[in-house]
């Protein structure tokens, strides 16, 4: 008889010790999608002439300047601007070749059925929405937005982790 509620109290702990080791397990295994200690990295954008004005919005947040409306070419201007050159804007020239350039501001112009009719990154202060120098395909760079909400390159970030590691 003795035997008996030896050898159940033995499995009821044994039984204990499996389900907290599962529980210990299962915990260690699963990934929690927590911002790392440097802030969150928002992915890289590409935008070609054509986009769609929900799009960009959607994937680049509230603007920085506009909408603002323009009635001699009834177009729409957005603004995103970065405090560092975030932005990548080819340009395809008259003899074939594509010019690229790194930049901090980007304008996109949209018409009335809401897609990118005209991107710029320099602008007539009079007339902004006719460009002398048209874009023809953005891509914004990965950035860095730090726990205080300042926007910063990716390079710093694994510049910040390295230091932190070492």
């Amino acid at each position: 008889m003795f035997g008996n509620a030896d050898l159940r109290t033995g499995l009821q702990a044994v039984g204990k010790a499996v389900v907290l080791a599962a529980v210990l397990v299962t915990a260690a295994c699963t990934a929690t999608r927590e911002p790392s200690p440097a802030g969150v990295i928002e992915p890289s954008y590409v935008f070609a002439i054509g986009a769609n004005k929900s799009d960009v919005l959607g994937m680049l947040g509230v603007p920085q300047a506009g909408p603002r409306f323009d009635r001699y070419s009834n177009l729409t201007e957005v603004t995103y601007s970065y405090p560092f050159r975030a932005v990548q804007a080819e340009s395809r020239l008259k003899d074939g070749t594509t010019r690229v350039e790194m930049v901090d501001t980007i304008h996109f112009f949209f018409n009335q059925k809401n897609l990118v009719e005209r991107m710029a990154f320099r602008t007539d202060r009079y007339y902004p929405s006719f460009t002398d120098f048209p874009v023809h395909k953005v891509t914004i760079l990965p950035r860095l937005i730090d726990r205080q909400g300042r926007v910063r390159p990716v390079a710093d970030a694994s510049h910040s982790t390295r230091q932190a590691e070492g």
